[in-house]
């Protein structure tokens, strides 16, 4: 399933501090539910993971294309283990918070003091980028609902429109019979244009 296809989909990009043992990485959707396997309408995956060193200043940013790994923290990230955890237990709900996400289960342990500081250390940041659809079900009531609320929207405007063209004819009857009801002088005199030559006499 694309993006594209769900009508209202979209993704979210959720960070949180890497070297923290009790930190909880929360994905929540606005609406719609976590997909792990959803793609855009060019076809590319949506879902996006990965570690920012600590020396990385794009604090914003949640894919590997603006984010420059120049440390290569991922290559100790265990992306896949995280996809398939995602997989099995984000999928399809509205919200999933994921623990544990800097143990051995995830994470390559790395030997080298400094690198292991620059990747896993104060500073460090994982991202996670996930799609946010919705399931035929729910795409079909969005429908009906949609269609619904045009069908009130086109209903009301063509109310409006007869009942005004209604009140136009009404009030031109009513001026008229105001006209015929109304008894004045005009009622009973001739109006007419003296010319200049009997003005003489």
């Amino acid at each position: 399933m694309t993006v594209g296809n769900f009508g209202g989909s979209n993704s979210i990009c959720e960070q949180v501090p890497h070297h923290l043992d009790s930190k909880t990485l929360r994905l929540k959707c606005v609406s719609g539910q976590l997909d792990p396997d959803a793609v855009s309408p060019n076809g590319e995956k949506i879902l996006a993971i990965g570690l920012m060193d600590s020396e990385d200043d794009d604090v914003q940013g949640c894919s590997p294309k603006v984010i420059n790994d120049k440390y290569n923290c991922n290559s100790y990230l265990h992306i896949e283990a995280i996809t398939e955890h995602l997989r099995k237990h984000a999928t399809g709900k509205a919200e999933y918070d994921m623990d544990g996400i800097n143990t051995d289960r995830f994470n390559t342990w790395i030997k080298d003091e400094k690198l292991q500081q620059v990747c896993h250390g104060e500073g460090s940041m994982l991202y996670v980028q996930i799609a946010c659809t919705y399931n035929e079900q729910q795409l079909a009531k969005r429908k009906v609902y949609g269609l619904l609320i045009g069908s009130i929207v086109i209903g009301t405007a063509i109310f409006i429109t007869v009942y005004a063209d209604y009140l136009e004819k009404r009030f031109k009857i009513r001026a008229k019979l105001y006209d015929i009801n109304t008894v004045s002088v005009a009622d009973y005199t001739i109006a007419m244009n003296v010319e200049p030559l009997f003005t003489k006499y």
